[in-house]
């Protein structure tokens, strides 16, 4: 009897001392996978010339990304909230843009990037909206 008491302790003491173990080094907790239900999609263009779609262009957010194609055309999956897209193409200015997505939506992100210029060049472009506001510009050289 004796011995079945200890044999049962022993057993007892070296469960808990497994799940101690295991909770220290192996955080293995669950996770809720992010719901990637939204895509945002547009096209990328050349802001001098918008009839020239840009291929291979990389587009990225937060880890993923995606080449837009022979059209211009990209689209990414991603999260509800605010995300700030990444435009980047060789010869061309690096660009980013923000996006606000609601659950089960898609928004359209439409890009115009500028060609590198060669130094002391300077090139302003202006994107007017369905509701543009008054914008004065002052630029002053020497």
């Amino acid at each position: 009897m004796k011995a079945r008491f200890l044999a049962l302790l022993l057993a007892v003491l070296m469960l808990f001392a497994t799940t101690a173990y295991a909770e220290r080094y192996f955080h293995a907790t669950a996770s809720p996978t992010p719901v990637v239900n939204c895509e945002v999609s547009g096209v990328v263009s050349d802001a001098v010339d918008p009839s020239i779609l840009l291929s291979d262009v990389k587009v990225s957010c937060e880890g993923l990304h995606t080449r837009t194609d022979r059209s211009g055309r990209y689209t990414l999956r991603l999260t509800p909230g605010s995300h700030t897209l990444l435009f980047e193409k060789d010869g061309y200015i690096s660009t980013t843009s923000i996006t606000e997505l609601n659950s089960g939506a898609s928004n359209t992100l439409n890009c115009s990037m500028s060609k590198a210029l060669s130094t002391n060049q300077y090139r302003v472009v202006l994107t007017w909206g369905l509701s543009p506001k008054d914008l004065d510009s002052h630029l002053l050289g020497q």
